[in-house]
């Protein structure tokens, strides 16, 4: 960059920097209106101005020193001092470093130059004074200085040190992390980083930025010893020295902020002394246990961050790491103490307490009480001890566990007691309401459920309004009642109440507060009210989790809520995720041969139906129906929802005749378990139309969708993922047997309630717009059907990823639009991004890898006409 280009970048970022934020954008389109490269130069600067989030190496001031100057670039080949450049390995706010050769003697280095506008004369007679003892550290542990010196004159003076170069170096996380090591072999590696600092304090050099990029280990050694380098940022603690260095403007900040230390954060370089070492030692150590910071500063201004450093204690260990609770986290603790009184005051004293807890010794970081003691003698003497403390610890967990369940049998009878009341209270006002149902009463008529749960609604309120506990429960049971018999407007007003009278009575967290919140939810996802559904089963889970092992039913429950409803909005992931956690809480907290871990199992069997992972879902969904075979019964409804499942997997891997034979089977008993009028008897009605339609038996594929259909709309429910799915298949008998008329309609209204109730990029969606663009090519109308197949694309890729077979099948789909339109340009270029495609010669899109070859062909021929 010349120079008069590098004043007016210069030029224009000064006087952007001074306007507010919003009106940047303006001026920078008046002052690069004629060089959009310059534009980009300047807002990069601005943005490295405004970006708090990302922590510096030098002050904003330095940078400002080094910006005032003209940069310098080193290439390959080119000579500093008495060094030759080969390559260069890194840059950062002080400099770069470079591989670098010297003829004599023949060595390689690591040349550290330190940026030409950090070279005031305050800075390199700092430089002359530290180059003079960063000559005199000789430790294997330390990256040796071979030389040091500056390259060109006055303001353009380079300082450049020559360092021992470290082949295939890996930073002591990387290397840790490379190869595998466990916390004591970390441990034994950093012991050796620490007696290198401490060596550098000996001779009066303060490191100053140690941090994990600082500690080098070569990989390639097979040894693992880590070498410390770039003291080249250190400061003389001589007192002689001392009065002869200059202390750099501000307050001068020098290091990384996540691993400095209070005192290097407030920027007085006069509190800076070994301990600020011993303070980022602790820091790296903290990191290279448990592979995260003491702090989490991400997205904080900087401002922030220093009062976090500099006032808050820091995370310990074992809330990441539990196994590092004990001496460990205390010595890491103390190393990372906010006063400096309270650290290991050398980095030898840091060592010596990390081997004594390799050794099983007590550490000097807390007291040497007789029972501490008595631990480390225990771990030194295991055998010895052995016998004896097992004897004890038995003896001790005895008392304890007895006393704990003595409590714990004193609450549970108390609740049990209250529970027990609370039952023949609500037994006794529903055996009054279902008096109501004898045909005496009735005048010999017959009384239907509805009636009976009407009528109990009615009296609830003149009944039982000073007994609010008991009217909670009275309207939970008919709220439920209300929904399992698909009336859900009624459910949600009973359910909402004795959500609200539990709240009042018994307060946000109790348990029973905690199940009618689940019932709420649940009947809020069985109405797809998905959005508001999430809400309260999120609420739900955060409150069952605070009571830890106290509700765990109710965390398995909001986990399975929160499953099923990410699977029906298409968040696959989200739903494998939830659903898996709540298999696990249930196998590990209830009991392997409880009927939810059979749900859940269905649950998760259906969500691999949709992922196309048939194999798995078949096997889950096997394993559920075998289950609840076993341990509910060969008739009980839960039973028949795996069988569903299962005719579902069935219909999808091409097995017909065994679907039909299952799904019969599985309708017959839900007439005879749940009734004609249920929502679970339609949806297998629908599921065996689908599969007739796969056998070409139009005829009784219509008469199942049709009842089906009929049925869900005399429920008055909108119920997107059973009506929708309903009219798609119904329109596909229509489409099948040519009577496009009575098919369009339906995939319309389809399509407009996928994108209502699911949006535009749902699975359901997606195959529904594809539908109806095919019907449209059916018809000849390619135009009408373009941009549903274009938006059917952006949606796979979105969903799917840009080689997924279902993008491909777009792409063909396309194209093949676009060609019957006589674009036959623009139909070749389709055609051949689907010809690119990973997926174009699986054999599962066989059936449009002929489409695309006859396009080809029909290509071709235009080509040679």
């Amino acid at each position: 960059m010349d120079a008069d280009r590098f004043k007016g970048i210069k030029t224009i970022f000064q006087e952007a920097m001074e306007l507010p934020v919003e009106e940047r954008s303006g001026f920078l389109d008046e002052a690069c209106k004629n060089d959009p490269e310059m534009r980009r130069e300047v807002e990069a600067l601005l943005e490295s101005l405004d970006e708090s989030s990302e922590f510096i190496e030098t002050p904003a001031f330095e940078s400002m020193e080094a910006f005032s100057a003209e940069p310098r670039v080193t290439l390959p080949g080119e000579q500093i001092g008495p060094f030759r450049i080969v390559r260069l390995i890194g840059s950062g706010g002080m400099g770069s470093v470079y591989e670098a050769v010297q003829d004599h003697p023949e060595r390689t280095v690591a040349l550290k130059t330190l940026q030409a506008g950090v070279a005031s004369a305050s800075a390199l007679k700092r430089f002359e004074l530290e180059k003079r003892i960063l000559a005199g550290l000789r430790h294997p542990g330390i990256a040796q200085i071979f030389e040091a010196g500056t390259h060109g004159e006055g303001r353009a003076a380079v300082p450049y040190f020559a360092m021992e170069f470290i082949p295939h170096a890996k930073s002591i996380i990387d290397y840790a992390e490379a190869e595998s090591l466990g916390a004591r072999a970390r441990l034994e590696l950093f012991v050796s980083v620490c007696d290198a600092v401490h060596h550098g304090h000996q001779r009066g050099i303060i490191h100053r930025d140690l941090k994990p990029a600082n500690i080098l280990v070569d990989a390639s050694s097979g040894e693992g010893r880590p070498k410390v380098i770039d003291f080249g940022v250190a400061r003389a603690t001589d007192s002689d020295i001392a009065l002869t260095t200059v202390r750099t403007g501000l307050g001068q900040i020098i290091g990384t902020l996540q691993y400095m230390s209070p005192e290097q954060c407030v920027g007085d370089p006069g509190e800076v002394d070994i301990r600020s070492d011993v303070y980022s030692l602790g820091v790296v150590l903290y990191e290279l246990l448990c592979g995260a910071l003491p702090y989490d500063l991400s997205k904080r201004p900087i401002t922030d961050a220093v009062q976090i450093i500099s006032q808050r204690p820091a995370r310990k260990l074992s809330s990441l790491k539990p196994y590092l609770r004990g001496d460990i986290e205390t010595i890491v603790l103390k190393a990372l103490a906010k006063d400096r009184e309270r650290r290991y005051q050398s980095a030898a004293d840091m060592a010596r307490d990390i081997r004594r807890y390799l050794e099983n010794r007590p550490i000097d970081a807390r007291p040497a009480g007789m029972l501490y003691q008595f631990g480390l003698f225990a771990r030194r003497n295991r055998v010895v001890v052995g016998a004896a403390a097992a004897i004890l610890v038995a003896l001790v967990v005895a008392v304890l566990v007895s006393a704990r369940y003595a409590i714990q049998a004193r609450n549970q009878a108390r609740e049990a007691e209250r529970r027990a009341v609370e039952s023949e209270k609500t037994c006794a006002f529903l055996q009054q309401l279902l008096a109501a149902a004898d045909p005496k009463q009735a005048k010999g008529r017959e009384v239907t459920v509805r009636e009976v749960l009407d009528q109990a609604a009615a009296r609830i309120d003149g009944e039982l309004n000073d007994q609010p506990e008991i009217e909670a429960s009275v309207r939970t049971t008919i709220g439920k009642t209300y929904s399992s018999l698909g009336f859900f407007d009624e459910a949600k007003i009973h359910l909402d109440e004795a959500l609200d009278l539990y709240e009042k009575v018994r307060g946000k967290d109790d348990r029973d507060t905690l199940n009618a919140m689940i019932n709420v939810a649940y009947l809020l996802m069985v109405v797809e009210r998905f959005d508001e559904a999430e809400q309260v089963y999120l609420e739900a889970l955060a409150r069952c989790r605070d009571q830890r092992d106290e509700h765990t039913w109710g965390t398995m429950a909001s986990l399975r809520g929160l499953g099923q409803i990410y699977r029906a909005l298409g968040r696959y992931s989200e739903s494998e995720e939830r659903l898996k956690e709540a298999l696990e809480v249930c196998r590990t907290e209830v009991g392997r041969h409880n009927p939810n871990n059979f749900h859940l199992m269905n649950d998760l069997a259906r969500l691999y139906s949709y992922q196309t992972r048939y194999g798995e879902a078949e096997a889950m969904a096997r394993s559920a129906l075998e289950d609840g075979i076993r341990w509910l019964g060969d008739d009980h409804p839960t039973t028949e929802s795996f069988r569903h499942t299962l005719g579902i997997i069935y219909k999808k891997t091409g097995r017909f005749e065994e679907a039909e034979a299952l799904l019969t089977q599985c309708l017959e008993r839900r007439f005879r378990i749940k009734g004609e009028d249920h929502p679970d008897t339609f949806a297998t009605m629908g599921l065996l139309g689908a599969v007739l339609i796969d056998l070409e038996r139009y005829d009784e594929a219509e008469r199942f969708l049709l009842d089906a259909l009929e049925g869900h709309r005399r429920l008055d429910v909108e119920n997107f993922l059973n009506v929708y799915v309903l009219m798609v298949d119904l329109s596909s008998v229509y489409r099948r047997t040519g009577r496009y008329d009575e098919a369009r309609p339906l995939l319309v209204e389809a399509l407009a309630g996928y994108r209502r109730h699911a949006g535009a990029n749902h699975p359901h969606t997606l195959r529904v717009m594809m539908l109806l663009a095919q019907l449209h090519v059916n018809d000849y109308n390619s135009e009408a059907a373009e941009p549903l197949f274009r938006e059917a694309l952006q949606g796979c890729c979105l969903l799917f990823g840009e080689d997924s077979t279902k993008a491909f099948e777009m792409r063909v789909s396309l194209a093949l639009c676009v060609f019957n339109q006589g674009r036959y340009d623009e139909a070749e270029e389709l055609a051949r991004e689907a010809a690119q495609s990973a997926c174009a010669g699986q054999e599962d899109v066989a059936w449009f890898k002929s489409e695309l070859d006859g396009l080809f062909e029909k290509l071709k021929k235009l080509d040679e006409e």
